[in-house]
């Protein structure tokens, strides 16, 4: 994979995931995903990782993108739970 094709790649998640993120609401009782967008994260997450994996290699940041993401998602079940 080429420079432009990678930045071109990087550029277009970065994208993807702001509008993920602008569709977030909130409540005075917490704040939520947008409609249809958890699997649409979730699927984001997996490209990017396997993409950085892809880029360079089997690495640790590919892995912390992924823990930190379950995390944030067991931590949101959660206390949705509660």
């Amino acid at each position: 994979m080429d420079a432009e094709r990678t930045l071109a790649d990087v550029k277009r998640y970065e994208g993807e995931f702001a509008g993920v993120l602008s569709r977030f609401k909130r409540g005075r009782d917490g704040i939520w995903i947008g409609e249809g967008d958890d699997p649409v994260l979730r699927q984001y997450v997996r490209e990017v990782v396997d993409l950085f994996n892809e880029i360079f290699g089997k690495n640790s940041y590919s892995q912390q993108i992924s823990d930190e993401f379950n995390n944030g998602i067991t931590k949101f079940h959660r206390l949705a739970i509660i």
